[in-house]
């Protein structure tokens, strides 16, 4: 019914069942995908728990080299972690949902709210206070410095080849690959737009 103003009665019709279907396929792909790569994450980020790392060194369940490290409990990255921890996650969502609005959500977005506020000071406060926060107000000022800058980088001269190709591309052949500032930006828009 949101199109009604531009289409009139005509979303009464096939058309207006076609962009509700398509509006509901863009939802289910763009929950997908923020799903997928999530699971990726944090399947990483347990494995480097599980491994102790720190600083790039392995420090749980290696052997006396130091060159095999399997962890405390083997976990790898792959894809049947990834699908254990989307099911995990679909179904304290779908629980949640279940629960209601009171009962359920609110306790779920009330303990990712104190859960929050527990890693930011744990990280503020188990190590370099003054350094922490010394790095936030140096990188703050960087993004809003560089923020115009990156705001409108397209890569358009990489778009142009390499300079044997006669479109005026990087002489010295160090230009980067074509057409990957394209891509990304397309599964960023397609993402955010779902």
């Amino acid at each position: 019914f949101t199109m009604y103003p531009i289409i009139g009665e005509l979303v009464y019709g096939p058309l207006g069942d076609m962009i509700e279907v398509l509006s509901i396929l863009c939802t289910i792909f763009g929950v997908c995908t923020s799903l997928g790569l999530g699971a990726m994450q944090i399947n990483k980020g347990l494995v480097r728990l599980d491994l102790g790392t720190y600083h790039g060194i392995n420090r749980n369940g290696c052997d006396v080299a130091g060159q095999n490290c399997t962890g405390n409990t083997g976990m790898e990255v792959n894809r049947d972690t990834q699908c254990v921890i989307i099911v995990i996650i679909t179904a304290m969502a779908v629980t949640s949902v279940i629960l209601g609005l009171k009962a359920g959500i609110a306790l779920l977005s009330q303990i990712a709210f104190i859960l929050s506020f527990f890693i930011l000071f744990a990280i503020l406060f188990l190590d370099e206070t003054w350094y922490i926060l010394n790095a936030l107000t140096s990188t703050l000022g960087y993004y809003i410095w560089y923020l115009p800058k990156i705001s409108f980088h397209t890569d358009a001269w990489e778009e142009l080849g390499k300079a044997s190709d006669g479109l005026g591309g990087a002489p010295d052949g160090r230009g980067g690959l074509k057409g990957w500032m394209n891509a990304w930006t397309i599964f960023y828009w397609g993402w955010w737009i779902s």
